[in-house]
Order: structure tokens, then C-alpha cells, then sequence
């Protein structure tokens, strides 16, 4: 039985909301957390909803960039220029321009794939399609769990290779406690908020 996100779309899911909730934002009125908390808790058809539109307002965000990025890689080849503050040649350069377009790319396609999970999930809302709820709130309880897992070793690394030239403010202590802590935390919560979804849902089916 396969779940209902894929393991590729789970995986992606949190750096998918970190990477575009900020650019989101503005459009969405969605955080980062409050995305990471509406996935876990997501009961009507609204809520999939905003989450499809958060998605696919990061996919377009995404394959602009892909196009910026294609764009100033051709102009390297096009017009290198040598006294670029850029560092390596024009080669190099658009060679870099041509990663950051394939990211883009990729990550535009992430998003548009979760966007369609959501539509998916509203639908099973409609429907009252509980089995298939039981597994997406398994699904976002698993990835939950392996990122505060992450960020949980993060902050222990943070205490016991203290990095004074990181560009993560304050001290490795304030980092650990302030940062990776406090997301590892809320990142509990919202793992056991889905897995409670999950198991109301699975009762739900059962009962039906």
C-alpha cells in the first residue's frame, strides 16, 4: 500500500516550506511555521486549499528564478566579462548560473507536486476519504519527526563544536537553545498533532 505522498514529495516537504514561505509570504500570508502547523492539523477543505496555493505561489517564485538564472548563465557565455567582481571565468560562472537554474527547476517542481497533494487531500475531504487522510498525516508525522530528529543533533553539535566564525548569530549555546531547539520542538508538536490526526482519521475509516 503506498502512502499518500510519495517518500520524494515527504522529504522535500520542509525545505520546500523553508525555501518559499518568506517569498510567500506576502501573497499567502503563510510563515514557515504556520505552514509547518496547518499540514499537521489541515481538517477542511480550505485548509488544503491555502496550502495548494502556498505551493504553487513557491513554484512560480522558483521557475522565475530558474529563468533569472538561465538567463544570466547565457549572458556569461554570450559576454564574459573579464573584469567581473564575480569570482573564475565566464565559464565558470554561468556553469554556477546553471546549477542555481536547475535547483530552481527542481524545486519548482517539488512545490507544484506537493500543491497537487494538497488538491488531492481536499478532495478526500469532500469525500470523506478518511483512509486517505490516515496516510498523509502519517506521511507529515514521519518527516516531522526526522527533522526535529536533525535539528536535535544539530543543537548537540552546535554545544560540542562550538563554530565562533559561523554566520548563525550569537554563540554556539544561544544557537543551540534559540535555533535548532526551538525548532526541533515545535517540530515535535506538529508530529504529534498529525499522528493524532492520523489515528482519528484511521478510527474513522474503521468505523465506516
Amino acid at each position: 500500500m503506498t502512502t499518500f505522498l510519495s517518500s520524494r514529495i515527504v522529504l522535500a516537504f520542509g525545505a520546500l516550506t523553508l525555501v518559499g514561505s518568506v517569498a510567500a509570504a506576502a501573497d499567502q500570508k503563510l510563515t514557515t511555521q504556520q505552514v509547518t502547523t496547518l499540514a499537521a492539523t489541515a481538517t477542511t477543505q480550505a485548509d488544503h486549499a491555502t496550502l495548494q496555493q502556498h505551493f504553487l505561489a513557491i513554484a512560480a517564485q522558483n521557475e522565475a528564478a530558474a529563468a533569472k538564472h538561465a538567463a544570466m548563465a547565457q549572458a556569461e557565455r554570450d559576454n564574459p566579462n573579464p573584469g567581473s567582481h564575480f569570482p573564475g571565468s565566464a565559464a565558470l560562472r554561468a556553469k554556477h548560473c546553471d546549477r542555481l537554474a536547475e535547483w530552481n527547476r527542481e524545486a519548482a517542481k517539488e512545490a507544484r507536486t506537493a500543491a497537487s497533494k494538497h488538491a488531492q487531500a481536499a478532495t478526500a475531504v469532500a469525500q470523506a476519504n478518511h483512509l486517505t487522510l490516515q496516510r498523509y498525516f502519517a506521511a507529515i508525522a514521519a518527516q516531522y519527526d526526522a527533522e526535529a530528529a536533525m535539528h536535535a543533533d544539530m543543537a548537540q553539535a552546535e554545544r560540542k563544536n562550538a563554530n565562533r566564525g559561523s554566520h548563525f548569530p550569537g554563540n554556539a549555546a544561544l544557537r543551540a537553545q534559540q535555533h535548532c531547539e526551538r525548532l526541533s520542538a515545535s517540530l515535535r508538536d506538529a508530529a504529534t498533532q498529525a499522528r493524532e490526526q492520523a489515528t482519528a482519521h484511521a478510527q474513522m475509516a474503521t468505523a465506516n
